[in-house]
């Protein structure tokens, strides 16, 4: 299977689950939010993105953030 990303976007990306290998924070840096309600798992991500610990089901952004 190939899948293919656009490397130019605008706004926002929000990584649900975005701990560990943190796949998409190293693609798009710093248009990436992710999220993960494990702290371990965000701590073994790479530093190219913003990490939160987050619940996947009580989001706390505004409306319309992504």
């Amino acid at each position: 299977m190939l899948i293919e990303m656009q490397r130019d976007i605008k706004g926002s990306i929000l990584d649900i689950g975005g701990g560990g290998e943190g796949i998409i924070g190293q693609i798009y840096r710093d248009k990436v939010i992710a999220i993960d309600n494990c702290r371990q798992e965000l701590d073994e991500a790479p530093d190219c993105c913003e990490k939160m610990l987050m619940e996947a089901t009580n989001l706390l952004f505004e409306e319309q953030s992504f």
